[in-house]
């Protein structure tokens, strides 16, 4: 057996900033004790318990600096404003790592909804997990259904165009099943919880990033087939909120991480503007 090589401080930051043990299917149904949640994270970053909480607590700042920086903003202020005075709402993602990260747009409105007055404090609900594809999402319906959100965000389909192999890849989803992935979630929201639901096309790739990190690994993304994708869940909900389309991630490099794919911290900041004033609208 290969010994597992040590991991670096940013590896383990960047590990954790994605992994949330508490969301994967098992323990989101079966709620695991938060001293077992630090002990798995502390198995899988080579750091203690006590290590764990820093390193999330590091991460709980950044995120609350970003939400700062959202009620600075006097249109998103007013936004917030409007979804504080609301205690009816209780409002749902669902995603993969880009939802799931500790930085991302979902929880930087969640905060910053949190720091400005009112008298209402919806319910935020993070349901999204690391590398799932849009099957994956139907498949977690039922921890959507136990929330009973009166709002639904869904931000998917990335990993739907992820590849995998070197010589011959194959993608993990159709874009066919993609579609009917999707129609099958939003008729199911519609149906068994009539909720506000919103699709999220998945943000611009940069492919030679992309190639760059993934060198030499039988696992890598292409532009073109996000395009796909973005294309498809405009398709199947019109009214969609187009990242993929209004980030200018060809233009900003800064909005995208070393990897090509993840939003950095200032573009998840960028993606919470764009997602909360449909959000406040609804």
């Amino acid at each position: 057996m290969t010994p597992t090589p040590p991991m670096a401080a940013d590896e383990r930051r960047w590990m954790l900033r994605y992994t949330r043990v508490d969301q994967w299917s098992l323990p989101a149904r079966f709620p695991l004790a938060p001293s077992t949640v630090d002990a798995v994270l502390a198995d899988i970053l080579q750091t203690s318990p006590a290590g764990v909480r820093d390193l999330a607590a590091d991460l709980d700042r950044e995120r609350d600096a970003l939400a700062v920086r959202l009620v600075q903003d006097g249109s998103a202020r007013a936004d917030l404003e409007r979804l504080a005075a609301r205690d009816d709402l209780r409002i749902a993602a669902l995603g993969d790592s880009i939802t799931v990260d500790r930085l991302s747009w979902f929880d930087i409105i969640a905060a910053a909804v949190e720091k400005v007055p009112g008298d209402g404090r919806p319910l935020f609900r993070n349901l999204a997990v690391s590398g799932a594809t849009t099957a994956d999402l139907l498949e977690r319906f039922d921890l959507v259904h136990a929330v009973r959100p009166t709002h639904l965000l869904v931000m998917a389909g990335t990993n739907d165009a992820r590849r995998h192999g070197l010589e011959t890849t194959e993608e993990m989803v159709t874009i066919g099943e993609t579609r009917r992935n999707l129609r099958a979630l939003m008729d199911l929201c519609a149906t068994e919880l009539r909720c506000w639901t919103r699709l999220i096309t998945p943000a611009v790739v940069d492919e030679p990033r992309v190639g760059a990190a993934f060198s030499g690994q039988p696992v890598g993304w292409r532009g073109p087939d996000i395009d796909k994708v973005a294309a498809a869940v405009l398709d199947v909900d019109p009214r969609a909120i187009d990242v993929h389309g209004d980030l200018p991630v060809r233009a900003r490099g800064d909005l995208l991480e070393a990897d090509g794919i993840h939003p950095s911290a200032t573009g998840q900041l960028e993606i919470a503007r764009l997602v909360l004033g449909h959000l406040a609208g609804a």
